[in-house]
């Protein structure tokens, strides 16, 4: 990540369009608007063998096996499947395929082919989705008569809060890959889903009479994250009042439980379904069955395995549901307990459409006047809102940092305190490795565009750069040092420390960027006040 401040709140050159990108884990869909009328939405034209009305495709993405680079044949959604059934020996299919950035599985790196033992990396996949769409909707741009460049547009990628840096920034090289950002990076934006739609709702409820001081509950619940914001309305813009929380158990944890009962009630080989070249077919008929999911249904549930149609019994399928939204129940309540004060809970995203989603979260025992809202077209709410943020991104002024972030520093080694295994010596020194050093620490508020400074020295009199590396730890309190069970590596920092002579003079004071969307830094020399080179790599595998 390179060395620059933050872009400014409100757009550094006059964009005539924004185009919002929200890749969800079950669908994917754009909306846009145009800087003359903001609040007149539109949405993607009509997908291939989609509804008129649908906003949203399915995240299927489908290659050609001979494609090259320089001639991608793509097909998304429905058309992706379509084309698999009328040739599947000619396309690689993926689906879901966001769950590979999930943080929590410790890698995002590979995504499987459905049905094959191909396997791609999430962020080709992620840029060759991100290039169909950004081509798709410039030929919609064209079709109005507006001669346009992909440079020309502000573009806005949307990511759940609970992702962390090196997810978000797997997102921007994407883009970037996709041909979308101009040479400066200054027409793309990342926004974060429950926040986006935390903007979307203010909007739209308008009539709640949401005034300062009023707070609220996001409860973003897609396919694959349930990702929870609480907000306080301010003046101009929101606060986030705790870090975003919530977990990985969207809606197609429930495929995944379906599948599971589909192996213990059938003689299948665990992993056959999902290699055989039919999973597709299965794929689409798991994902109906949980949509046409009640409680009081009698009839069983079809599922075709190979030439045969299986039935489960209702009895069998409600518990591949319930404990789902068990899980998403106990989500929330997470959340409020981390929240006073709240009026309102705001249930958006795909998940949100499910009745019996709806019904359980009615049941919860909400003190007070708390009411659950669920917004109409909930699943656009992320997109919608996402317009009003790449417009400017002081909508929310406030963040609570997520994690407490450190760096692996060394210091002069003392043998009555320190341990003798992390010493190291440099240029005749004794020194101690992996101490921590406080960058931020978890549940700190952070202001947009305004940095967490921490100054630095070089080790030597020599030494003209300086590299660490930069931690995670999930609270306040932080550790002694950086290999203490629990610290993660994020990434390294790399700073210019020019210049020569005792090290006390050659201090660099390095902002680190926390209150946007995504983390970035900046560094000055502090003897002349010049700006010098500083880059935030991040681990992306």
């Amino acid at each position: 990540m390179a060395a620059s401040t933050p872009t400014s709140a409100t757009c550094p050159q006059p964009f005539g369009v924004a185009c919002a990108v929200d890749i969800g884990t079950s669908c994917t869909g754009y909306c846009y608007c145009f800087a003359e009328d903001r609040d007149r939405i539109f949405y993607n034209k009509p997908w291939e063998g989609s509804c008129l009305q649908c906003q949203k495709t399915k995240s299927t993405l489908a290659v050609r096996s001979n494609s090259t680079p320089e001639a991608l044949d793509v097909r998304l959604g429905k058309a992706a499947t379509v084309a698999y059934f009328e040739s599947p020996d000619d396309w690689l299919v993926f689906e879901r395929y966001k769950l590979a950035l999930d943080p929590t599985k410790g890698g995002r790196n590979l995504c499987q082919a459905a049905g094959s033992s191909v396997t791609a990396k999430i962020a080709k996949i992620m840029a060759i989705t991100l290039w169909h769409i950004k081509n798709r909707f410039m030929e919609e741009l064209k079709s109005q008569g507006r001669a346009l460049s992909a440079h020309d547009v502000l573009w806005v990628v949307t990511v759940p809060a609970i992702w962390d840096e090196p997810a978000k920034q797997v997102m921007l090289d994407a883009a970037r890959e996709a041909g979308m950002t101009n040479p400066a990076n200054t027409n793309i934006r990342i926004a974060l889903e429950p926040e986006a739609a935390s903007l979307s709702c203010k909007k739209k409820m308008a009539y709640l009479g949401l005034h300062p001081g009023s707070r609220y509950l996001v409860v973003d619940a897609g396919g694959g994250t349930i990702d929870i914001t609480a907000h306080e309305v301010l003046a101009s813009g929101v606060s986030e009042l705790a870090p975003p929380c919530g977990s990985m158990n969207g809606s197609t944890n429930i495929d995944r439980n379906i599948l599971l009962q589909l192996y213990a009630e059938t003689s299948c080989p665990t992993g056959s379904l999902e290699a055989s070249k039919d999973w597709l077919t299965l794929s689409q008929a798991i994902e109906g069955n949980k949509e046409q999911f009640t409680p009081t249904r009698t009839m069983p549930y079809s599922f075709p395995l190979g030439k045969e149609i299986y039935k489960m019994a209702p009895a069998s399928m409600a518990p591949c549901v319930s404990a789902v939204i068990g899980s998403v129940v106990s989500d929330v309540r997470n959340a409020m307990s981390q929240v006073t004060g709240l009026r309102y809970i705001f249930l958006v995203g795909g998940f949100a459409n499910s009745e019996v989603l709806y019904q359980e979260l009615q049941k919860l025992e909400i003190p007070g006047e708390l009411d659950l809202i669920r917004p109409a077209a909930p699943d656009c709410a992320v997109m919608e809102g996402a317009l009003q943020f790449a417009f400017n991104e002081e909508h929310i002024q406030f963040r609570i940092a997520p994690c407490s972030y450190g760096l692996a520093t060394a210091i002069p080694f003392n043998p009555a305190f320190h341990n003798a295994t992390q010493r190291f010596s440099q240029r005749g020194r004794d020194y101690i490795d992996n101490v921590w050093t406080t960058i931020i620490t978890r549940n700190t508020r952070t202001a947009y565009n305004v940095p967490c400074e921490i100054t630095l020295y070089p080790l030597d009199e020599e030494t003209q750069s300086i590299n660490l590396n930069v931690y995670c730890w999930p609270t306040a309190t932080v550790p002694m040092l950086v290999t203490e069970p629990g610290c993660r590596r994020l990434g390294n920092l790399y700073v210019e420390t020019p210049g020569h002579g005792p090290t006390a003079d050659r201090a660099v004071r390095v902002g680190f960027y926390l209150g946007g969307t995504h983390a970035s830094v900046c560094a000055l020399y502090v003897p002349t006040g010049a700006v010098v080179t500083a880059h935030l790599q991040l681990d992306l595998s």
